[in-house]
């Protein structure tokens, strides 16, 4: 099949785009896809050279998805952009070629609608990973609606769905045809997990930002080094500027993150509990499915997997005192949350990963 994977966020290797359209692009040629990636036109020429085995990179989108609307207008800021990114995506689309099938791993409302007004007349299949309303977009129901109004009108067939089952809850409902899939997680984890015995070494992992607790990391790395633990602090993008010091291990970008988290006892993601409510984390999702158990925020999308799962504690307010009680909250618990996290990482073995993930997302 000739498909055609879209990706105006794939730009550089910080955050998810590249991770995950790398992993597609290489589980679609190995399977006799023929596949032609789409992404930002100023993607960065490593990124190109890294997806030449399994596919040509055509950088075409003048827009990336991740744009703040009050540097456009207060008020109107989102309609501003909303309008901009879905016109100018459109246009964009026109230089796509002939293909079976469009694949958005990653898509946003302008992006749906953009495909609407260009008319596509094949198959799309795509995945959302952002909740409809943020920050940034406090209006996002009005704009996901739209879109989704406009391509029942104009799609023939669309397969659309997220991860997280909270995301479909808030989703299904704006789509006013009712379908709305639930796709399984891309995240295999690491082939031979096995249970962890004590807590040891720690890990801090992926694309370091406010809202991921970037201004106590220093504070944080420190507190725990002085505890005795062992740090491992993986920062993709170089935005934390921690000295080094015995005991932290401090890596920069990782192609296979699933390789690091693995050699932790316990993962911190000390996120905002305001931001990540409807918000998931593949960090997190990686560490489940290795058996590895994690910190989290209490209240969030990340907190109710841990109540699933057992697998790790969770803190209530981000600062360091809570989440260093959350740390030696699991370092007490340590064998029963060890033995519910190798448990979760069977079942997830059973239900997700990327086989699961990229036949669902083809069943158009």
């Amino acid at each position: 099949m000739r498909i055609s994977l879209l990706d105006p966020g794939l730009q550089r290797q910080a955050g998810h785009h590249f991770d995950l359209d790398f992993k597609l692009a290489r589980w679609l040629a190995s399977h006799g896809h023929k596949v032609k990636i789409y992404s930002h036109r100023e993607i960065k020429e490593e990124l190109c050279v890294a997806f030449e085995p399994f596919a040509p990179v055509m950088p075409l989108f003048r827009s990336g998805p991740y744009v703040n609307p009050k540097r456009y207008d207060n008020y109107a800021g989102e309609l501003i952009v909303y309008q901009f990114q879905s016109q100018t995506l459109a246009e964009d689309l026109e230089q796509v070629s002939a293909s079976d099938l469009w694949l958005w791993p990653t898509i946003t409302a302008a992006q749906l609608k953009a495909c609407s007004i260009r008319g596509v007349k094949v198959p799309l299949s795509a995945c959302i990973h952002t909740p409809v309303v943020s920050d940034e977009y406090p209006n996002g129901q009005i704009w996901w609606r739209d879109a989704f109004l406009a391509s029942n009108r104009s799609l023939t067939r669309m397969n659309i769905g997220a991860i997280e089952a909270e995301h479909r809850y808030d989703y299904l409902p704006l789509t006013s045809t009712g379908r709305f899939s639930l796709f399984p997680s891309y995240f295999d984890g690491f082939p031979d997990a096995v249970s962890q015995k004590e807590v040891r070494t720690v890990g801090f992992f992926g694309h370091q930002r406010g809202e991921k607790g970037a201004h106590l990391m220093g504070e944080l790395v420190g507190q725990l080094l002085s505890s005795g633990y062992k740090v491992i602090f993986h920062d993709s993008n170089r935005s934390c500027a921690l000295q080094k010091r015995p005991g932290l291990n401090i890596v920069g970008f990782v192609p296979d993150l699933v390789t690091e988290i693995v050699k932790c006892d316990l993962i911190i993601l000390p996120y905002s509990p305001d931001r990540y409510k409807r918000k998931g984390s593949g960090i997190l999702m990686d560490a489940i499915a290795s058996g590895v158990p994690s910190v989290v925020p209490f209240g969030t999308v990340l907190g109710r997997w841990i109540d699933k799962t057992g697998a790790g504690t969770q803190f209530v307010e981000l600062n360091c005192n809570q989440v260093m009680a959350a740390v030696e909250n699991a370092k007490t618990n340590y064998t029963n949350i060890a033995r519910a996290a190798h448990n979760a990482s069977l079942y997830w073995k059973k239900n997700h990963g990327l086989d699961r993930f990229v036949s669902r997302m083809l069943d158009v």
